[in-house]
């Protein structure tokens, strides 16, 4: 799995399952949900895979299985919700681990408006 800007992650068979942990830093509770991941190939939406969320507290975890199609984009959306109180350095904290061992990692900063918003987009070659 290698890291490009824009929360863009060029990935192989060999990344997958890619593990993702959100924490929630400087809040009082992790308030972030994941949408089920889209798989799009050309543009157009081929599949939605279902995802199962686990955790709570200040932190929740997932996993993206290898789609069936390839090549193609699978594409996670995790929406991180703010309390009106939260300091301005509240974040949440994504970590990336493929089963490759690769791993990346991007955050979720407190936005004007709620939600903020993180597309993970994993280009499978």
């Amino acid at each position: 799995m290698i890291q490009k800007p824009g929360r863009l992650f060029e990935v192989t068979a060999a990344d997958f399952p890619i593990k993702i942990k959100i924490e929630a830093r400087n809040l009082q509770a992790c308030q972030a949900f994941v949408s089920d991941t889209v798989v799009t190939v050309d543009g157009n939406q081929v599949a939605t895979m279902p995802v199962s969320v686990a955790g709570s507290g200040m932190e929740k975890h997932y996993r993206i299985s290898l789609p069936a199609q390839s090549p193609c984009n699978a594409i996670s959306v995790i929406n991180g919700y703010f309390a009106d109180a939260a300091p301005e350095n509240a974040q949440y904290v994504i970590t990336l681990a493929a089963a490759s061992g690769d791993s990346g990692k991007t955050t979720i900063a407190r936005p004007a408006l709620n939600p903020g918003i993180a597309a993970l987009v994993f280009n499978l070659s």
